[in-house]
């Protein structure tokens, strides 16, 4: 049976989904520290930013890994592929909406 999301796929997710949840801790504690300071939306689209900092992170060292490997002569062994960024993109959306409809930001 062919899994309904590949493992590749689901391991940025999750790494999308915890970086959400770090900039998220992030902001609560921004917010107790200077609450004049703190928004909820921008805390909100902060954390959706962040899981595609990390996914365009990813994807570009699984590039630059692979060019080396390619120079050395060695096969590539890293895909670089959108469906990787997007994955990581839905994790955080995924936090970050969750957080917002619970009321966190």
């Amino acid at each position: 049976m062919p899994d309904i999301i590949p493992k590749d796929k689901l391991e940025h997710l999750i790494v999308g989904a915890l970086v959400a949840a770090l900039g998220i801790a992030i902001a609560v504690v921004a917010q107790a520290a200077w609450p004049s300071f703190y928004k909820a939306h921008p805390w909100f689209l902060a954390a959706i930013l962040a899981g595609a900092m990390v996914g365009a992170a990813k994807e570009g060292e699984d590039r630059l890994d692979n060019l080396l490997m390619h120079a050395r002569g060695e096969a590539p062994i890293h895909g670089v592929e959108w469906l990787d960024f997007l994955a990581t993109m839905a994790g955080s959306v995924a936090v970050a909406l969750a957080a917002l409809a619970v009321g966190i930001v």
